[in-house]
C-alpha cells in the first residue's frame, strides 16, 4: 500500500509529466489550464499572443488564394472573347481580299471565293461560339464581307470592304507615275 500513496502523491493533477510509449514529450499543464481558462471565461483578447494567430495564416491564404482563382478565371474568358473578335476581322478580311482578288470573274464567282476564304479561317480559329452569320455584298468592283458572331448574350460585328484592282491596269499607272517622276528631274 505504501507503493500507492506514493504514486498517487506523485500523480497529482498538472504537475506530473504524463508517459505515453514512445512518447519522452513533457505535457504543458499551465498552457492548457489558461487555454481551459480562456475557454470558460470567453477571454481570448488577452490570451497568448502565439494562440491569437494560430489559424489567421491559413484564413487569409484561402481568401487570397480564391480571389486569385477568380482574376486568373475572368482573364482566361476575356482572353478568348478577345481572340475570337480577332479571328473574325481576320476572316472578313480574308474574305475580302479573296473575293477582290478575282477581277475578271462574275460576281456570283467572287462572291464563292470570298464565302470560301471567310471559312477557311473560321473552321478551325473559332473557340466556344453559338454561331456566325455571313453577308457578302458584291456590287460593280467592290465586295463587302459582314460577319456577326454571337457568344452566350454577346454579339460581335465586323464588316470589310474592298475595292477590286485590277492588276495589269495598277502596273501600267504606276510605270506612268515613274516616268512622269523621272521626266520632272
Amino acid at each position: 500500500m505504501k507503493k500507492t500513496e506514493k504514486n498517487i502523491q506523485k500523480k497529482s493533477p498538472g504537475r506530473k509529466n504524463i508517459e505515453k510509449k514512445g512518447h519522452h514529450k513533457k505535457f504543458n499543464w499551465k498552457r492548457s489550464n489558461r487555454i481551459n481558462n480562456n475557454l470558460k471565461n470567453n477571454n481570448w483578447i488577452n490570451s497568448d499572443p502565439k494562440m491569437n494567430d494560430c489559424g489567421s495564416f491559413t484564413i487569409e491564404a484561402a481568401v487570397i488564394i480564391s480571389f486569385l482563382v477568380i482574376v486568373i478565371n475572368i482573364i482566361l474568358v476575356l482572353t478568348f472573347f478577345l481572340y475570337n473578335r480577332c479571328s473574325l476581322e481576320r476572316a472578313a478580311a480574308m474574305g475580302a481580299l479573296r473575293g477582290s482578288q478575282a477581277v475578271w470573274e462574275d460576281n456570283s464567282y467572287r462572291s464563292r471565293k470570298a464565302d470560301e476564304g471567310v471559312d477557311e479561317i473560321l473552321s478551325y480559329n473559332l473557340l466556344g461560339t453559338d454561331g456566325v452569320e455571313k453577308k457578302i455584298t458584291v456590287k460593280g468592283n467592290r465586295i463587302s464581307v459582314a460577319l456577326d458572331m454571337h457568344i452566350r448574350k454577346w454579339n460581335f460585328h465586323t464588316e470589310v470592304e474592298k475595292k477590286s484592282i485590277n492588276p495589269v491596269l495598277f502596273i501600267r499607272n504606276c510605270r506612268k507615275l515613274e516616268s512622269l517622276g523621272k521626266e520632272q528631274q
